[in-house]
C-alpha cells in the first residue's frame, strides 16, 4: 500500500494531526508509527499520578469537549515577589546555568495553567486511528518514483515527524541540523501520593528557596505533591533529594513514583530551550518542509516566547497541515 502521509509519533502533535488531515479529506491513507506500545508521547499517567503533562498554559476549549468546571481554576507559577535565590534559581542563572544561550524572548518568569487531564485528549484524537505501536522510526530513502519509503517497508507520498526536538537532533532528516538550536535540559518529576490531605500545603505551584531549580506542585484533590527537578548536575542523587524532601516538610507516609525525562528512553528529553542562535528563519525554513515532501510538528515551532506548551503543539498541528494541503 502507497500512503498518502505517515506521521511519527503518536504524541499530541501526531495525533492531532492526523486528526486534521483526516478532516480535510475522510478519503485520505494515513499511517502513525509509535515506537511505544501506547499513544501520548509525554502524557504519562501512573495510577493517581500524573508524571507527564499536567497543564494548559491558556484556555483551549475548542480542542475538548465540554469544559470541565472545575478546569476553570488557574494555578499561577509566580516568581514576581520571590527571593534573588527563588528567581535566579528558576531562571538556571545559578552555577553551571545556561541563561548566556537562552534565547532572551524565552524567559521564564510566570506560569499560569490550568490543571487538565490531558489522556482526556489522547482518548479523543487516538480514537480510531490507525497506528502501528511497538515500530520505531529507522530511516527513510525518497525512491526512483519519488516516493518516500520508511524502515525499507512503509510507503508513503508525505511524511511528517511529530517527534521530540532531543530526537530529531539524533535522526538523518533534512531539518537535523537546524535543531542545534535547542538545548535540551533534563527534568526529573518526582510525586509523593500522601493518604491524607496535608494542611501545610495549598493547592498549586510554590517554591522552597533550599530548592534549587526545583518546582513544586501540589494537588489537594487527589494528595500529590509534585516536584519538578530542572537540569540537575551530574552528581545529582534522586534518593538524596527525595531524603531532603521529607525532612523539609515532614513527609514519612507516601507512595513516590519517579521519572526522568532525558534518560527514558521513551521520551528523550524534557525540556527544549531555544538558544539564542534560533532565529525567526530558521523557524520558517523547518515549518515550511523539504521539498514538499518531509515536514516537521510539534511544541517547538512558532513563537518562540510560547514553545514548549500544549497550545503550541496544537497551532503548530494546524499551521504545518495548512503547508501540506
Amino acid at each position: 500500500m502507497i500512503y498518502d502521509f505517515i506521521i511519527i509519533g503518536a504524541g499530541i502533535s501526531g495525533l492531532y494531526t492526523y486528526y486534521l488531515l483526516h478532516k480535510h479529506n475522510p478519503n485520505y491513507k494515513i499511517l502513525i508509527l509509535e515506537s511505544r506500545f501506547q499513544a501520548g508521547g509525554r502524557i504519562m499517567n501512573d495510577g493517581k499520578s500524573e508524571l507527564g503533562a499536567k497543564f494548559l498554559h491558556n484556555n483551549i476549549n475548542k480542542f475538548i469537549d465540554k469544559y470541565k468546571e472545575e478546569l476553570n481554576t488557574y494555578y499561577v507559577g509566580n516568581l514576581e515577589g520571590k527571593n534573588k535565590t527563588i528567581q535566579d534559581s528558576m531562571k538556571l542563572e545559578d552555577s553551571g546555568s545556561i541563561s548566556n544561550i537562552m534565547h532572551p524572548k524565552y524567559a521564564y518568569n510566570n506560569e499560569i495553567n490550568i490543571k487538565y487531564d490531558f489522556s482526556l485528549l489522547v482518548k479523543k484524537y487516538a480514537n480510531h486511528k490507525n497506528i502501528l505501536f511497538n515500530t520505531p522510526f529507522i530511516s527513510y530513502v525518497i525512491n526512483k518514483e519519488g516516493f518516500i519509503v520508511i524502515n525499507k517497508k512503509y510507503i508513503t507520498k508525505k511524511l511528517i515527524f511529530a517527534l521530540p526536538v532531543n530526537t530529531m537532533k539524533e535522526i538523518k532528516t533534512p531539518f537535523k541540523k537546524y535543531f542545534n538550536n535547542w538545548y535540551q535540559a533534563n527534568i526529573i518529576t518526582l510525586s509523593f501520593e500522601l493518604n491524607k490531605n496535608d494542611n501545610q500545603f495549598k493547592s498549586g505551584f510554590f517554591f522552597e528557596k533550599n530548592f534549587k531549580r526545583t518546582s513544586f506542585f501540589y494537588d489537594n484533590k487527589k494528595y500529590i505533591l509534585y516536584v519538578n527537578i530542572f537540569d540537575r548536575n551530574k552528581n545529582f542523587s534522586i534518593d538524596n533529594m527525595v531524603k531532603k524532601i521529607c525532612n523539609n516538610f515532614m513527609l514519612d507516609s507516601y507512595k513516590l513514583k519517579k521519572i526522568n525525562w532525558k534518560t527514558n528512553k521513551n521520551f528523550n528529553g524534557g525540556w527544549s530551550i531555544p538558544k539564542k542562535t534560533l532565529s525567526t528563519k530558521i523557524i520558517q525554513i523547518i515549518e515550511q518542509g523539504y521539498k514538499n515532501k518531509i515536514y516537521f510538528t510539534g511544541d517547538y515551532l512558532g513563537k518562540i516566547e510560547n514553545m514548549g506548551t500544549a497550545t503550541s503543539a496544537i497551532k503548530n498541528s494546524e499551521n504545518i497541515v495548512k503547508y501540506i494541503i
